[in-house]
């Protein structure tokens, strides 16, 4: 396993973290800044940005300010490399452990130590940080960024310092530093009253300060009218101060005083950063270089091109052993060389001296000497494992062979590493041109575009592959096929395309993976894995290459990578028709989704499959809300650039279609033909016009639907694997048999069945032959739909589905009543006519609509989603017959026992008329508002009355409830919360009391009620534990509203909300408990008994 150089472990260069010496004995306190521009309490502000060029003095104000009020700070000392936002918040971590004594966040730790992070993390991993940050501090502190400027512009850097400040807690504050303006535009910024703004012209000296200077540091004294003439000649600039006071040290003729000057008739700024360069530039010769050695102006020019000096570098450029003092020297006499580290091992030149002497070095010396000391630079950080800087070392003297040399060598560890987006921000610099001709830098500025540009990619990975052919580069040559295969399967969808490339990749991964970091070897062994079962749906190959990285991706122990694989293992159990294998798969990705350690785009992998799973069964209801989820929590982008945002909208059309839902599943797909460029992609826009053909032949729009199938098929040729285009096929002859195409459909369907089976596709099996069966139906070949219907059901009865793709209310009632009628699987056929339809089927094939019950809704009686009757509409009488019958087992109680509960103290013969007449009255109540006799509702035989044909909404609840329990209690948390979710969205309220008076109806409203606490509180406590606090809360606070005297339930939310800084609601929520037990006449003392040992058990 690679060392990331995001780690803790990983070598820092020294200074990046302690603000430069500055010897107090040469620095003017800046005490009208102090005092009258900077805010008097250091935490009213949550910014302070001062921006002004070179020389102003901002270091050093910032330095003063955090003295003078002697502020908890860190210090950041920004440099090129820190446009690579994850390893500029990695070296702010390892800042903070540093200075805070007992400070960690190990779970970002982890992340940067497993490379599991992606750009698209990076606001999450902010929060990760400041949590644990707000968590332990107890005093505000100070975030100093020096040097903003150096930001490399059009990157990530600057979204980087947005993030941090609006996710930052009231504690932390900000100090900004830059040269130039910073492209920074966020929240915290727009809020001028909590910033405090300093530019060149309020660090610019005063005749004040600048006599102050002189008598101060300088130890000279000047009349004030000097001091003016001072200020008007720099503009208060302190540079230019600094330099005026050097050449009037040396002796010479005050500068205000010479010919040279008096000559132009004015006294015009002079000394100003935006100055004459030359006149700078001779000053600094005369007063800085007269105390340095001739032979040594040469070695300071040649420094003055390095971004930080280090000693041991300075001496091998100037080749005296000595160096260092005299750099020490220097950086305690003059403010031009400042002091990085305590141990005077690193030094800078400030930035007006190093630009002037670079300006003056391009004047003196040959390119190929700026070169060489670029050279010694890039070897000092090389031999320091410093590849970052080695590399800007070379692109500062466009040495692009060089860096290609370090990539071809370092390359495989930095991609296993993640560092491809820190090498990218540099490449960014480079021309595209020049890039197109190295293909490690071609591969390098590919890898660091996937995260947010992956759709421009593809010609990267196409050229590299070139130029590593050329070159027989085969690791190079199989990550960028690797890459290649990747953007066919999330971009592009020319899956045609993509089979061409895996016969190569396989071969260059089967001969090179022993010398590979086992985090490629992952990936590759992934993106094979993808890609046999999308583009070739060649499952023996697919699993052999998803074991394999399954397998290295567990023992390795990296929980983003094994997201990553089980995702593709999932898919392709899915995408083979096994349920309970894909289903465990689910499992354990889901319990990776919550950890911080997985990449946001191997989430939103994972919530797809979800939903496709969730479209594949029929699951309207779930998918409704994992959708809901993906749009609430993941960056529209992320889902905009990929085949995620048309395949929502596809999905969801297909359960439209099926829940006969035609004009809404229409409109969805019309919106996906416009979301984003993937779903204009051939792949993508195939199966948009397909579906759009199947919404347009269920309105009987038959011509039009014809056209647009004929269209979408058009496009297929390149695009897709066998698995769509077997599904295209039989989405073809769907509409075909429905448009009466019935030759052509049958081909279609029969090749479809073909080809389902070569793939060993179980769910496209089914499809075909449910349409197969349909169509002979319609063709009235009955003895092959009957047999096509027989194999149909019986597989989907084995394989757990009860649902296909393309099925629809018309033909679904038309297969399961003859299904019924030819006695082929008539019990698994009446429960799906039921379940889909609302519709119960007789033997003899006769359909009629279910009698739906409504008791968690207020109670009602109705057909065909309608409430005709509602509890006023019965007599009491009758409510207490139909409670005592609902709620009996299995729906069926004894006719005496009825007598018994509803006439106690009458005669049995008495009883028994009363019951007669009560029985007659309630179905002719019930027959009067519906079309079917009630007596195929309430059924009296054998001295037996029992309901028939029903579906009561409380025992829906029920059921949902209890295989909740049963599957969290094994662990398959996503199938619980999908069905806790069912069962909750099932309640809409309490059945009121007076609905019902029999103890045996009361009690099974009891277990309702129970059902449902036990139920929540086993979901809340596991949101809870994956972090998602206020689901959890919404989800109690919800069941609170109807039960308050439950005391597990109330202690969950009280803790909840007092462990997450709600006071006010946790002591709302004892009034509420304690008003609840008030009204369910409890004694005083027992209820002081229930609050105290509740808000005990807290404290404990």
């Amino acid at each position: 396993m690679c060392k990331t150089e995001y780690s803790l472990g990983r070598k820092v260069p020294s200074g990046k973290f302690w603000p430069p010496w500055i010897n107090p004995e040469q620095s003017l306190i800046r005490s009208r800044l102090l005092q009258h521009k900077l805010p008097n309490n250091p935490y009213d502000k949550k910014l302070i940005y001062i921006e002004a060029q070179g020389g102003h003095g901002k270091t050093t104000l910032a330095a003063q300010f955090i003295a003078n009020h002697n502020l908890l700070f860190a210090w950041y000392q920004v440099g090129p490399e820190d446009s690579d936002p994850f390893l500029l918040l990695s070296l702010l971590l390892r800042n903070l452990t540093t200075i805070l004594d007992g400070f960690n966040a190990p779970d970002l730790q982890e992340i940067f130590n497993k490379g599991g992070a992606g750009l698209l993390d990076l606001d999450r991993c902010i929060e990760i940080l400041f949590k644990n940050l707000n968590e332990y501090l107890k005093q505000d502190i100070y975030l100093v960024f020096d040097d903003l400027h150096l930001i490399q512009p059009g990157g990530l850097g600057h979204r980087f310092f947005e993030m941090l400040l609006d996710r930052s807690p009231p504690l932390v504050h900000f100090i900004f530093t830059t040269s130039h303006p910073v492209d920074i535009k966020c929240k915290t910024i727009r809020n001028d009253l909590a910033n405090t703004y300093l530019g060149g012209d309020d660090l610019a000296l005063d005749h004040r300060e600048i006599k102050n200077l002189y008598r101060e540091v300088f130890k000279t004294r000047i009349s004030n009218q000097e001091a003016v003439t001072i200020r008007s000649l720099t503009s208060g600039w302190i540079m230019g101060v600094v330099i005026l006071a050097g050449h009037q040290a040396s002796g010479a003729q005050k500068l205000w005083q010479s010919g040279d000057i008096n000559r132009q008739g004015s006294q015009q700024p002079l000394l100003t950063y935006r100055g004459s360069s030359d006149r700078m530039l001779d000053y600094f010769k005369k007063e800085i270089f007269a105390r340095i050695p001739p032979y040594l102006h040469t070695t300071f020019i040649k420094l003055s091109f390095l971004h930080i000096v280090p000693a041991s570098l300075a001496i091998t450029i100037s080749g005296d052993k000595d160096f260092d003092d005299l750099l020490i020297s220097m950086s305690r006499d003059n403010s031009f060389i400042y002091r990085l580290d305590e141990h005077n091992r690193t030094f800078r030149f400030h930035h007006v001296f190093q630009e002037v002497l670079q300006q003056e070095g391009r004047a003196r010396f040959l390119w190929r000497e700026i070169e060489t000391v670029f050279s010694l630079e890039a070897d000092y950080w090389l031999r320091n494992n410093q590849i970052q800087r080695a590399l800007t070392s070379h692109r500062n003297s466009n040495n692009w062979a060089a860096m290609e040399a370090i990539l071809e060598e370092k390359g495989t560890e930095l991609i296993a590493c993640n560092r491809a987006y820190s090498v990218f921000a540099l490449l960014q610099t480079i021309p595209e041109n020049i890039l197109f001709k190295h293909p490690w830098l071609l591969l390098f500025y590919g890898l660091g575009r996937r995260d947010h540009m992956e759709q421009t990619t593809l010609s990267f990975w196409s050229k590299a592959c070139e130029m590593f052919i050329v070159s027989g580069d085969e690791p190079g040559e199989l990550i960028a096929l690797s890459q290649a295969i990747h953007y066919h399967f999330i971009i592009s969808g020319n899956y045609a395309g993509g089979a061409k490339l895996l016969p190569r990749t396989e071969k260059l991964f089967e001969d090179n993976r022993q010398n590979l970091p086992h985090e490629l070897v992952i990936m590759v062994a992934r993106q094979l894995a993808s890609g046999f079962c999308f583009f070739n749906s060649d499952m023996k190959k697919a699993r052999h290459f998803i074991k394999l990285a399954s397998r290295l991706a567990e023992r390795l122990g990296i929980k983003n990578l094994i997201a990553s694989t089980q995702f593709i293992h999932g898919c392709v159990h899915l995408f083979s028709g096994n349920r309970k294998k894909f289903l465990r798969k689910v499992e354990l990705c889901f319990s990776l989704l919550n950890s911080p350690l997985v990449r946001e785009t191997n989430r939103l992998a994972t919530r797809m499959m979800h939903l496709c799973y969730l479209s594949m069964t029929g699951d309207d209801d779930n998918y409704g809300a994992h959708k809901l989820f993906i749009r609430e929590n993941t960056h529209p982008e992320m889902v905009a650039r990929t085949i995620g945002a048309p395949y929502l909208l596809i999905w969801e059309s297909s359960l439209r279609f099926f829940k006969g839902e035609h004009l809404e599943g229409l409109e969805l797909l019309e919106t996906a033909l416009a979301t984003t460029a993937v779903a204009a992609t051939s792949h993508m826009k195939s199966q948009v016009l397909q579906w759009q053909a199947f919404g347009l032949v269920l309105l009987n729009s038959s011509d039009s639907a014809l056209t647009v199938i004929n269209q979408a098929n058009s496009l297929k040729n390149d695009t897709g694997g066998p698995f769509h285009r077997t599904f295209a096929k039989i989405i073809t002859g769907a509409i075909q048999l429905r448009a009466g195409k019935y030759e052509q459909a049958a081909q279609n369907l029969e090749r479809a069945l073909t080809l389902a089976e070569t793939i060993s596709s179980t769910y496209l099996k089914l499809c075909a032959l449910l349409n197969l069966s349909y169509l002979n139906y319609r063709t009235r070949s009955f003895d092959s739909a009957r047999d096509y219907l027989k194999a149909g059901l019986c597989l989907m009865k084995s394989t757990g589905y009860n649902y296909c793709w393309t099925c629809e209310p018309v033909m679904l009632k038309q297969l399961l009543t003859a299904a019924v009628t030819a006695d082929i699987e008539p019990v698994f056929a009446k429960e799906l006519g039921r379940c889909h339809l609302k519709t119960a089927i007789t033997g003899t094939g006769v359909s009629m609509p279910i009698l739906t019950i409504t008791m968690l809704d207020g109670f009602s009686v109705g057909i065909d989603g309608k409430k005709n009757l509602t509890s006023k509409d019965f007599t009491p009488f009758q409510r207490e017959l139909l409670g005592l019958v609902v709620t009996a087992k299995s729906r069926r109680i004894q006719q005496e026992k009825i007598q018994l509960e509803l006439w106690p103290d009458k005669a049995p013969d008495q009883a028994r008329k009363s019951f007669d007449t009560l029985l007659t009255r309630l179905r002719k109540l019930i027959s009067l508002h519906f079309e079917v006799p009630a007596k195929e509702y309430l059924v009296l035989k054998k001295g037996i009355l029992y309901l028939n044909n029903y579906q009561i909404d409380a025992l829906e609840f029920l059921e949902a409830s209890r295989q909740g329990l049963s599957q969290s209690k094994n662990d398959n948390w996503w199938q619980a919360y999908n069905s806790f979710r069912k069962a909750l969205n099932t309640w809409q309220s309490t059945l009121p009391e007076d609905t019902f008076q029999s103890e045996h109806a009361l009690a099974f409203n009891d277990m309702l009620t129970d059902t449902l606490n036990e139920a929540m509180s086993v979901w809340a406590e596991n949101l809870e534990k994956n972090d998602r606090i206020a689901r959890a809360i919404e989800i109690l606070e919800r069941v609170h509203r109807i039960n308050c005297l439950d005391e597990r339930l109330t202690s969950i939310l009280y803790r909840l909300y007092l462990e997450h800084n709600s006071p006010l609601r946790a002591k709302n929520l004892l009034e509420k408990y304690r008003g609840a037990l008030i009204r369910a006449q409890y004694e005083k003392d027992e209820i002081e008994i229930f609050i105290k040992n509740l808000v005990l058990s807290f404290q404990e």
